[in-house]
This record gives structure tokens, sequence and C-alpha cells, in this order.
């Protein structure tokens, strides 16, 4: 009989991971995230106000898992990979001009934050360890 060696599955729940987004304007006065010029939506713009210059707070919960699989052993045994990865917008504030007051994005306008930054913040590190 042949021993085979176990996987190392990972689990991971309500783990707080934070994205922070540069926000400016552009030559014509556009409100724009700076990492990729795009124009910020018009119902989170008008919280930037007059500033030139802002930071957007995004605060996650992650919860998820990661299988590595199963490559050695009988067919029978043997999977791919395999896993999932949730996060949750759980609160959003502007830094306006590097100041230390935020101003609170409202939960009604978080379904619009985490469509809108979608990209950062499934790319955002989290330290499930």
């Amino acid at each position: 009989m042949f021993s085979y060696a176990t996987r190392r599955s990972e689990t991971w729940r309500n783990i707080p991971a934070t994205v922070a987004v540069e926000i400016g304007r552009d030559l014509d006065g556009a409100v724009v995230d700076l990492h990729d010029d795009r124009p910020v939506p018009a119902a989170l713009a008008c919280y930037v106000g007059n500033h030139d210059w802002a930071e957007l707070i995004i605060d996650l919960r992650c919860s998820g898992y990661y299988d590595p699989g199963q490559f050695c052993g009988p067919p029978e045994r043997c999977y791919p990979p395999e896993g999932a990865d949730d996060r949750e917008v759980e609160r959003a504030a502007f830094r306006l001009d590097g100041e230390i007051t935020e101003v609170q994005v409202p939960a009604s306008l978080l379904p619009v934050v985490e469509s809108h930054w979608q990209e950062a913040i499934a790319a955002t590190e989290i330290d499930h360890e």
C-alpha cells in the first residue's frame, strides 16, 4: 500500500483588508482615478468637492478557501485546484488633501464603490495566514 502526501487546504473568514485609491483632477478639472485616469462616478465625485486631491479608503471583509488539489495517487482521488475569495466592501471614506478628516461614503453608495473599483479590490493582497 502506498502513502500519499496530504494536501494543505486553507480557509479564512472575516479577514480585514484596505484598498487606498488616489483621486485627483485631470487637465479639464474632472475628478478621476489617478491610477488609470477613469472618471469617478458622479455620485462619488461630489464628495471630493473643490479639493484637488483625495484618497478613497475602502475597508473590506474577506472570506474564502483554497484547496491545492490532488495530483498524485489513484485517478479517483485526483482533482484540480479550487477556491473562492469573497470580498465585501464594509466601509468607504474620502481623505481630502491629505487631511486627517475623512468624509464617510453613505452605505447606499457602497455598491457603486465596489462596482467601479472591482479590479483594485480583487487585486488587494490579504493576510489570511
